[in-house]
């Protein structure tokens, strides 16, 4: 490997990252100016040395969201000392290494999560867009003057909620425009063929009616555009659960603390559900965890069809038929959202105590 020889004598330099070594190359839309490049580049071989302690466990899956930190924090501390930023990027580094970790161990059944998130065009340039492709954030332009973000998948949501985080402080999630669509999808073990999906859509289904109505919006529900709130499709491949699909959920939003409290909550139930599932199929031996998590799984059933279908008289998948009729029902009981939350809340907390699952401080919570 390149022995790393110090940054280029230009102040106008933009950071790429290639693989996990940095290099440097010429300036981008302005999009980094009035660095110093001694400075920066000291913060860069700080963050390589990191790689190259780690290089044993860090998951590639987590390197998009350290590259994404390391750029806001030299970009929004341009005056600040090396020696703090450094330990400042240090800390941050080891906490999302450390926690990835910890969730792409074989025996954590969490599936992985990922995000797509649709921001207005306006916000977004051409060096942004050049950047976060080489960090490794995927984004494309999309019709109705839309830009979607599409950060690879992670095993831990709140590594999720980083990426979520620092492109928010780059102003490329504006809190001001309303609703920002957001979809969630986890990886579905590599056990479970399509046909499994579709046998049991009804479960799907009351997961994402109990998210719509925990976490979404009348104004979020108005503007969908897609037909259908949820989905299977296919997934990037990943050895932990060899998962080859996933399901994503189309109807949520961000919503800062909100959006990092929803990715808990709902990677937490669909381990619950895709557990029942693989018991349900017999495929496979279940794990005492899992068998653990399907028995839970089927009181949550019991519990949420009850709250949804018989107490609020909801009618399934409503906001795939009609968005006013899904509107007046969030409105007519304006204690929904809340009851909605503590329902999933109760489940999330109960799936953390059999995965023995540490919740993580509340000094790390993106958004707290």
């Amino acid at each position: 490997m390149p022995k790393y020889d110090g940054p280029p004598r230009n102040p106008r330099i933009i950071s790429i990252f290639e693989g996990e070594r940095i290099s440097f190359v010429g300036n981008q839309d302005g999009l980094i100016e009035k660095i110093s490049g001694d400075r920066l580049g000291q913060a860069f071989d700080s963050v390589n040395d990191f790689f190259e302690d780690h290089r044993e466990f860090s998951a590639s899956s987590a390197l998009p969201a350290l590259k994404l930190y390391l750029l806001v924090s030299i970009l929004s501390s341009p005056k600040t000392d090396t020696l703090e930023i450094n330990e400042k990027i240090e800390g941050r580094l080891r906490r999302i290494a450390d926690i990835e970790k910890k969730f792409s161990d074989p025996k954590n059944c969490l599936p992985t999560v990922g995000v797509e998130i649709e921001v207005p065009k306006k916000v977004v340039n051409s060096g942004h867009e050049f950047l976060l492709r080489r960090i490794g954030i995927p984004n494309t332009r999309e019709r109705w003057s839309l830009h979607e973000f599409k950060p690879k998948f992670t095993y831990s949501p709140w590594t999720q909620g980083r990426i979520l985080e620092d492109l928010s402080k780059l102003g490329l999630i504006p809190k001001d425009e309303e609703p920002i669509s957001m979809h969630v999808n986890f990886g579905v073990p590599g056990h479970i063929i399509f046909g499994d999906l579709l046998s049991h859509q009804k479960d799907t289904v009351l997961l994402n009616d109990l998210f719509v109505y925990a976490y979404s919006s009348p104004a979020r529900i108005m503007a969908r555009k897609t037909d259908l709130a949820y989905k299977y499709d296919r997934a990037e491949p990943e050895p932990k659960n060899r998962s080859n699909l996933r399901v994503e959920f189309r109807a949520n939003e961000f919503k800062d603390y909100p959006t990092y409290r929803l990715l808990v909550e709902t990677q937490r139930l669909v381990a619950m559900y895709l557990a029942y599932l693989k018991k349900m199929l017999r495929k496979e031996t279940l794990s005492e965890t899992e068998e653990r998590l399907a028995l839970l799984w089927e009181d949550f059933e019991k519990e949420a069809r009850k709250f949804l279908y018989e107490d609020q008289s909801i009618p399934p998948r409503i906001y795939d038929q009609s968005k006013k009729q899904t509107v007046e029902i969030m409105e007519r009981d304006l204690g929904l959202k809340e009851k909605s939350r503590v329902l999933m809340t109760k489940y999330s907390k109960l799936v953390a105590g059999i995965i023995n699952l540490d919740q993580e401080p509340e000094k790390e919570i993106p958004g707290k």
